[in-house]
């Protein structure tokens, strides 16, 4: 096994889907991925973490606000807006900061 072998003709395996389709920031891509810049949607404000994971994935920049509290509500709630797109195969300007 010491000698690497070309081979030709093996066909791709499947291209797979962007973003995480199971996990728990499934229903967050769903629903960004509906979405134009501009438009938000509430979410409880504990699930931060995991849109904010998927919306990394995806690159979509997003922005946030915590809702006025309403009586007899358990979780706190946050005002999400879809603010960009970043379009397939650009990096992150975190990346391009690293690359100079």
């Amino acid at each position: 096994m010491d000698e690497i072998t070309i081979e030709k003709g093996i066909p791709l395996p499947p291209a797979k889907g962007v973003g995480n389709r199971w996990g728990r920031g499934a229903k967050w891509a769903q629903t960004l991925r509906a979405m134009e810049p501009g438009d938000s949607f509430l979410a409880p404000a504990d699930r931060l973490s995991a849109i904010y994971t998927t919306c990394k994935r995806n690159g979509w920049k997003i922005r946030t606000q915590t809702q006025p509290y309403v009586p007899g509500q358990k979780i706190a709630t946050l005002r999400i807006w879809l603010v960009a797109v970043q379009p397939a195969g650009e990096p992150a300007r975190a990346n391009l900061a690293g690359t100079e």
